[in-house]
């Protein structure tokens, strides 16, 4: 179900909530541009700070930032030490940087995130597992009784 009031004027992004069973994961897909100013930045924080105040626990952000994340002190990297999120993707994105990203506060619901060896433009496109246990509701007992054999004088006693 998309997320329509997470949505910041002027950044490239839409959220939605994915159900599995008894859990929520509001998953974030973002676009910053090359060469974009500061104030891109603001907007991204501003997103996941609504994301945050929706009280899912489970939020996963993906997209292309256009920063490399192998450069120390990048931007994203302050952003996500301020909201305890850690980036996952490891491997080159992009000619010979990440600039492809998977970010979580939870990296250890997310399993197989990687890289695909198999890309047809110039970005390379990441992917993850999300890593949820469902837990199902045990099943009622019926009696059902089937008309042509049923004995009406023994279902007058079973409504009592």
């Amino acid at each position: 179900r998309s997320k329509e009031d997470l949505d910041v004027a002027g950044l490239e992004a839409t959220w939605v909530v994915i159900h599995t069973g008894c859990h929520k994961i509001l998953v974030g897909a973002m676009y910053r541009p090359p060469n974009s100013d500061a104030r891109h930045w603001e907007l991204i924080e501003q997103s996941l700070e609504k994301a945050k105040l929706t009280g899912i626990q489970n939020i996963v952000i993906m997209g292309d930032v256009n920063e490399d994340q192998q450069k120390r002190g990048n931007k994203l990297s302050r952003l996500c030490e301020g909201y305890n999120l850690q980036q996952l993707i490891q491997d080159k994105t992009h000619e010979n940087s990440i600039i492809d990203v998977i970010i979580t506060a939870k990296p250890h619901k997310l399993i197989n995130t990687e890289v695909s060896p198999h890309a047809f433009t110039n970005h390379i496109p990441v992917s993850a597992e999300f890593l949820f246990k469902t837990t199902f509701k045990k099943k009622l007992k019926r009696k059902i009784l089937e008309y042509k054999h049923s004995d009406s004088e023994e279902q007058k006693l079973d409504i009592r």
